[in-house]
Formats: C-alpha cells, sequence, structure tokens
C-alpha cells in the first residue's frame, strides 16, 4: 500500500456524517498523507475544524496532540514553521530563534513571504513530533501558499499529514 497519501470525500451535504466518516477513517487508515476534499469540495474546512475544536474522545485515545496550521493565511515557511513550534510549545530559547532571524531579516530588507525555515530548527520540530503521537491539520481554503498537506515538507517531519482545502496529517 502506498503510505504517502489518499484522496477522500464525502457523499453526504451532512457535515455531522462527514466529520464520524472522517474520524473513522482517521483512526483506521495506513496512509501517511490524506487529502480531504469534503463535499464536492465543498464544506471541508467546516469538517477539519469540527474535528480540531472538538475533538471525540476516541480520536484523543489516538494522538496525544492536534496540531491545527491555518495555511489559507499564508505569509511564508517560517511562518509555518514558527506555527508549528507554537503549537508544540517548545521552549522560549527556541522561539527567541525566531525572534533573532526575523529581527535580522527586517534589518536585511527581507520580505516577509521570502523567509525560509530556520533549519536547525527543524530537528528540535522532529524531536518534539517524535515525542508524541500528533494529528496535525493543514488547512489550506485559499489555495495560496505552500503545500496543503505538508508532503514533502521539512517543517513537518510526521508520518501521515491529511491535506485539503485544508490536510490532516497522523504522525509518532
Amino acid at each position: 500500500m502506498d503510505r504517502r497519501g489518499w484522496v477522500l470525500g464525502y457523499e453526504s451535504p451532512h457535515v455531522e456524517a462527514a466529520v464520524e466518516n472522517l474520524i473513522d477513517f482517521i483512526e483506521k487508515t495506513k496512509y501517511s498523507a490524506i487529502y480531504y476534499n469534503g463535499w464536492h469540495g465543498l464544506a471541508a474546512s467546516v469538517v477539519l475544524r469540527a474535528i480540531v475544536e472538538d475533538p471525540p474522545p476516541s480520536l484523543m485515545k489516538n494522538f496525544d496532540k492536534i496540531i491545527h496550521v491555518d495555511c489559507s493565511r499564508w505569509k511564508s515557511r517560517r511562518a509555518l514553521q514558527r506555527k508549528i513550534a507554537e503549537e508544540l510549545k517548545l521552549a522560549e530559547t527556541v522561539m527567541a530563534i525566531f525572534d533573532k532571524q526575523d529581527e535580522k531579516d527586517d534589518l536585511e530588507g527581507l520580505d516577509e513571504g521570502s523567509r525560509a525555515e530556520i533549519q536547525h530548527v527543524v530537528p528540535v520540530i522532529h524531536r518534539s513530533l517524535q515525542e508524541h503521537r500528533c494529528l496535525v491539520v493543514f488547512q489550506n481554503t485559499s489555495r495560496k501558499g505552500g503545500n496543503d498537506s505538508g508532503q514533502g515538507n521539512p517543517l513537518v517531519p510526521v508520518q501521515t499529514r491529511i491535506g485539503t482545502n485544508g490536510g490532516i496529517g497522523l504522525g509518532s
């Protein structure tokens, strides 16, 4: 089985049923990345938001953390990396690295959208994610910015992701 991706939609326009179906799929999947398309491309964000904001106990038995990254307000790969670091509640010393690099880039006039991830923070995020079984939801309703699902994204080295006009990722 190719663990890198699966496209999932739902046949009913009822959000509650879609939430239940997606949760069931997440709990049983062996895929490493899932692109969730909603009902013919509609309501994917609503379904994902419902799962993130009110995860059922059955889902919380499978995951220590649920990390929600809203990519629809895309700024840069570094902003995405910072958001993940914030969600993981990384140490203040790590967060200070972002501030210091942003300050340096501001002084050099580097546009915010051009700011790449900070490479030596990547392993810190990776170690933190490896300590937990994580569900990472990438949500991109705007189709702007980077990769919806984080596929190939060194910022989030998790084992399963789901992308949609939003996305989900599962990792251990």
